[in-house]
């Protein structure tokens, strides 16, 4: 396995930012890189977007990763953990420690780590994803009365503030939802300038460091890694649309807010 230790220091975290509106001819091609598993998934969901989503972005996370060890996309394996995390079916590396990722709509995150583990999670701002009783079951009182006095759209990205910053905790710590998301209480973050540290005994291990991600427009975005002694290095990438014809740059991150 030959890596080609894309990190510029030893503890960083690489965020990349990746379409998956992509064309037919590109669509195409990423099919043919899917496993037998993942070509079934893709055909059984119901709408015709959905699906096209999933073949870009495993697609993509293929050549991605690929990309760290100088192998062609198609060597790539992943397996899943009992709870459903994804991770490299060979396991963690001296090139990449873990990954996670998140879309909504056409837009994936995808963060690898050089050291320690990670967890991110996006989510598009919608006016009409304001149910109180929803955002209830998953959000503290003192953290529902933080989002009361804002108006409607603004109540609605605070409400997704929080639950992003939970639902990357909750997936850096490997469990997902069989953590009980109002154990995690982030309102003494709300106030806070990211990166900011947290710690919560229902979770393992209990400390963790948290950022909100400088996504711009209508995604709102966290990310969360183990610990906290050090903070690592975040760099922010983009991958082309074009990503099957175009190998991922390593060069000069991309500038923070743009996407």
């Amino acid at each position: 396995m030959t890596a080609v230790c894309p990190f510029n220091r030893r503890d960083e975290i690489q965020v990349w930012s990746i379409t998956l509106a992509v064309s037919p001819s590109t669509l195409s091609y990423c099919v043919s890189l899917l496993s037998d598993d993942e070509r079934e998934k893709a055909r059984k969901y119901r709408y015709s977007r959905d699906s096209r989503r999933f073949i870009a972005g495993r697609a993509a996370l293929r050549f991605l990763l690929g990309s760290y060890f100088n192998w062609a996309p198609q060597k790539v394996g992943f397996c899943r953990s009992a709870e459903g995390r994804l991770s490299l079916s060979f396991g963690p590396t001296s090139a990449v420690s873990d990954f996670n990722l998140s879309h909504s709509a056409d837009e994936m995150i995808v963060v690898i780590s050089s050291l320690r583990r990670v967890g991110v999670d996006i989510e598009r701002v919608d006016a009409g994803r304001c149910a109180e009783q929803e955002w209830a079951s998953v959000l503290s009182p003192a953290e529902m009365y933080w989002c009361a006095d804002a108006s409607h759209g603004e109540r609605v990205r605070k409400y997704l503030t929080l639950w992003t910053r939970k639902e990357a905790l909750l997936k850096a710590d490997g469990r997902g939802l069989q953590v009980d998301p109002l154990c995690l209480d982030v309102t003494e973050t709300v106030q806070t300038a990211t990166p900011f540290f947290y710690s919560c005994p229902s979770l393992s291990p209990s400390q963790w460091t948290l950022w909100d991600l400088p996504l711009g427009g209508r995604l709102v975005g966290s990310l969360a890694s183990e610990g906290w002694s050090r903070v690592p290095k975040i760099s922010y990438f983009s991958l082309p649309a074009d990503f099957v014809l175009t190998p991922p740059s390593f060069g000069a991150p991309m500038g923070v807010g743009a996407h």
